[in-house]
């Protein structure tokens, strides 16, 4: 499979058989239509068209058609091109276009196979091919004709992962109170159901116990597996001896939690038996999707009933915290926990395998279980990595590479893809890690009770298109309301018109189109390693390479620092500026400054952005241990990371990039390093929003009192250099100049200095003040002044050429005032000290911008930056909450 050839390409480069598919279609439509029931006369005739209001209606039409397309075009976000690296959205398969756009004009309704025959095959079809790639029992569209129905699992497509979640959870919840309505209906009607008690039920550990001698919380906590076998056993004893009788589901149906509704049948039971039953809860991790939220509303379970559980530095489930949990809650009944394959922040996967592990130790040691609904909504096509092209598992990332490389050429040392992309044995490793972090929770898929997978995510599937597999085809069942009008009745011939799939979705209307999409598209694209998995590989080789081109850690330069270590093909980081930003919430404006200008709004063209990324929030409260790392490495002051909580709401922004596009395999490995530039260009400028921001919160919007010491001569062209430059709008300066004054300044260091530097905040000054140039200049004499203005809590930021990065001297200078500062009173001094090389414009600075400009730059576009850099550490610095 040529992955090439399955996308139109951000340069219309497959337009023709775009075209071609298009016209095909087209033609087909319309012959379809023209020669069905050919004798009848045409409603619209050729005179009519020519009438006034006919053509003035399609004038109009046209006109706002064509405004339609311009809007599109100039404001849709190119989600087809290499360059969007945002959302979890990308460009669309062909084979998928042209299935949606072929059924669309028949607009099937998915809702029964009466109005909807072939697409309603297709969905079942397409369903059957995920069922396999994620390991699930043969699929059965009808009802199974084997007696053994646990052999087959069912499932359908929804209109997105919330759907899909919501309908799993519903499941789950009527499963877990069907055992209870059982033993309600047989209390109220011993004369009727009475005998079911003495009936041999399945029980944990593959024994048996009588029905009877089950109470209401021993049925509370059973596994999902016992409650459909036993359950099963009880409707067939009740029909052996009742044949011609009302099924036991009927019988039952008054005690049920569908009728009686959550608070009704607890308090059924509580009246019946006394037993005050508690209301289950779900538990998640930390990095659930919002729509689990809205699944405990809908659902009537209560969103105080959703319990998060904390994550790892991963960003995965935490199952240590987890099994505390359970341990310290063991009277708690659990609906369900829910692994999340592909987290929407991350992409990563929670340890399902251990989960799985955990349950069953459960079942086997304290008789309880719960029932397992895995969000796969992103990562579950991940599962087609590890399906050979016959549909075997591949057990290891190693045998996942010898399929994925088996069919290439190696050449130089590389290897060459069937599209001619060219893969170093590097980047193979680097997958190949990736691939053992993944292979354990996908191979554990197969044991989940239900699954959500998205097709118009990482299927590259139109929207609307999510899904929802259940592992066992009774789940259906549990959910299924009739529709008089779309009942069938004594035809008991099978077929594609009979399936009603709408009376056992949460959806009754769904869109053909979408399953013809899907199905079109796993015929062209298998869900194995020669199709999607293959897509998968070259995703996780991109991410890769976009991983590998974050720049390293620079002197004066912001720094993009990871969040984790991608597995899948999702990079978060966040950008700091060491020896600059020593406050978390600048962090959080560093990174809205590259948001704001890297994603799509209404008032720019979408042609005018050069990439696009995506944000998330994460809350300092629930990921402290994770956010105090990233702040390690950025530098700033373990005392400071608290302050996350006094500001933005105590979030923390996390920048997300999603390499969802296959054909960046083939960009040159450099095309990332672009994007790095333009983060980083982007946080340069949002140090004056930094600047701006303190003193707004911090100075009142009073300018900052700077004292500047320094020769006359270079005094008269600092004044000049100042006024030109604009920093008068945050600082108001004051200088010490005269070289009498200077002396006696010097002289008298160890006195009271208050008079001199008044109510300045932060002190500027040169470490020559003779403005020499010799190599014996003694700076030394400096450090009196020094230690006096840190001494009386001003931020001192020194001056000198001896300070640059290129001097031999610059280490032991800086060292030596240090020291000299640090004798007197330690860390609290040293920290008030701020060192700038000659590189910086303090010596220089009237050429840079008293230049001839006509335009005087910003601040922040000109050399002068690094003095701003130092002034705004000095700013976070100074010890007051405003002027």
């Amino acid at each position: 499979m040529d992955v090439t050839s399955l996308f139109l390409g951000p340069k219309s480069e497959n337009n023709e058989t775009f075209k071609h598919f298009f016209e095909v279609i087209v033609e087909d439509i319309l012959n379809f239509r023209n020669n069905y029931h050919p004798d009848e006369p045409p409603i619209i005739s050729e005179k009519h068209k020519l009438s006034q209001p006919y053509l003035h209606t399609r004038a109009d039409f046209m006109q706002e058609l064509k405004m339609i397309l311009g809007k599109l075009r100039a404001h849709s976000v190119p989600a087809w091109d290499t360059s969007y690296i945002a959302h979890m959205n990308s460009d669309l398969i062909l084979p998928a276009i042209a299935g949606y756009i072929s059924t669309i004009m028949y607009n099937p309704n998915n809702v029964t196979g009466e109005v909807s025959t072939v697409t309603t095959q297709w969905e079942m079809d397409f369903i059957a091919f995920l069922s396999k790639m994620v390991g699930y029992p043969a699929f059965s569209a009808l009802e199974p004709k084997h007696p053994d129905q646990e052999g087959y699992s069912w499932g359908h497509i929804t209109s997105g992962g919330t759907v899909a979640n919501i309908e799993g959870l519903w499941v789950a919840r009527n499963l877990k109170y069907l055992p209870l309505s059982v033993k309600l209906a047989i209390e109220d009607q011993p004369g009727k159901l009475g005998f079911l008690n003495d009936i041999q039920v399945p029980w944990f550990n593959q024994e048996e116990v009588a029905f009877g001698k089950l109470g209401y919380d021993e049925l509370f906590r059973l596994s999902p597996d016992l409650i459909y076998r036993m359950v099963d056993i009880l409707k067939d004893t009740y029909t052996g001896q009742h044949p011609k009788s009302n099924p036991l589901n009927t019988l039952i149906k008054p005690y049920s939690l569908q009728y009686l509704g959550v608070h009704g049948i607890h308090a059924e039971v509580h009246e019946r038996s006394g037993i005050a039953l508690p209301y289950p809860r779900v538990v998640i991790a930390q990095t659930k999707h919002y729509c689990w939220e809205k699944s405990m509303e809908v659902l009537g379970l209560g969103m105080k009933q959703l319990v998060t559980i904390p994550v790892d530095h991963n960003y995965k489930l935490d199952m240590g915290l987890l099994e505390q949990y359970l341990d310290e809650n063991p009277r708690e009944a659990i609906l369900a926990v829910i692994p999340i394959i592909g987290t929407t922040e991350e992409g990563v996967m929670d340890p399902m395998h251990r989960l799985v592990t955990l349950r069953q130790e459960m079942e086997n040691q304290s008789a309880e279980s719960f029932y397992i609904h895995a969000d796969a909504a992103y990562g579950g096509y991940f599962a087609s990595v590890f399906s050979s092209g016959d549909f075997e598992h591949l057990g290891s990332p190693a045998e996942v590479m010898d399929a994925f490389t088996g069919r290439m050429e190696k050449k130089d040392g590389l290897y060459v893809t069937e599209e001619g992309f060219r893969i170093k044995q590097k980047e193979l490793d680097s997958i190949q890690a990736s691939l053992a972090q993944i292979a354990t929770p996908l191979a554990s898929l197969r044991h989940a009770d239900s699954i959500t997978i998205d097709p118009h995510k990482l299927g590259y599937i139109p929207y609307p298109a999510g899904s929802v597999l259940f592992k066992n085809y009774k789940a259906k069942e549990l959910i299924s309301f009739e529709a008089p009008y779309l009942k069938w009745s004594g035809d008991t011939i099978p077929g594609t018109e009979r399936i009603f799939i709408g009376q056992s979705t949460l959806e009754g209307s769904r869109p053909g189109a979408a399953a013809s999409a899907c199905y079109l598209a796993s015929k062209i694209v298998p869900l194995n390693i020669t199709g999607y998995g293959k897509i998968m590989l070259y995703n996780m080789i991109a991410a890769q390479k976009f991983f590998k081109t974050i720049p390293e850690e620079k002197i004066n330069t912001s720094k993009i620092i990871p969040q984790y270590y991608p597995d899948t093909n999702v990079v978060c980081y966040c950008i700091s500026y060491p020896g600059v930003v020593e406050h978390p919430k600048y962090l959080n404006l560093l990174a809205n400054k590259v948001f704001d200008n890297m994603t799509k709004k209404m008032s720019k063209q979408t042609a005018s952005y050069e990439y696009f990324i995506s944000k998330t929030n994460i809350k300092y409260d629930k990921y402290a241990e994770q956010i105090n790392v990233l702040f390690k490495k950025a530098h700033i002051p373990e005392e400071n990371y608290e302050l996350i909580n006094h500001s933005d709401g105590g979030e923390f922004l996390i920048l997300r990039s999603v390499l969802m596009n296959p054909l960046a395999l083939g960009l040159p490995d450099d095309y990332y390093s672009g994007f790095w530039q333009r983060v980083q260009q982007l946080a340069d400028e949002g140090l004056e929003d930094v600047l701006d921001d303190i003193i707004k919160t911090k100075f009142n919007n009073q300018r900052v009192k700077v004292l500047w010491i320094e020769n006359r001569k270079s005094v008269e062209k600092l004044k000049n250099a100042i006024e030109t430059s604009g920093l008068g709008r945050y600082f108001s300066f004051s200088f010490l100049f005269d070289n009498d004054t200077l002396c006696d300044f010097v002289y008298r260091a160890n006195e009271d200095m208050t008079h001199v530097t008044g109510e300045a905040d932060i002190v500027i000054t040169d470490l020559c003040l003779d403005g020499s140039k010799g190599p014996d200049v003694d700076i030394g004499k400096m450090h009196p002044i020094i230690q006096r203005f840190s001494l009386q809590k001003k931020e001192v930021i020194c001056y000198s050429k001896y300070l640059s990065a290129d001097h031999s001297d610059a280490p032991r200078i800086r060292k030596e005032i240090l020291d000299a500062i640090g004798s007197k009173g330690g860390d609290e001094l040293t920290r008030r000290i701020h060192f700038v090389g000659k590189e910086s414009p303090f010596e220089a600075i009237e050429e840079v911008l008293t230049g001839g400009l006509a335009d005087p730059p910003s601040i922040f576009d000109t050399d002068i930056s690094n003095l701003i850099k130092k002034l705004i550490l000095a700013l976070q610095r100074v010890e007051k909450s405003g002027k």
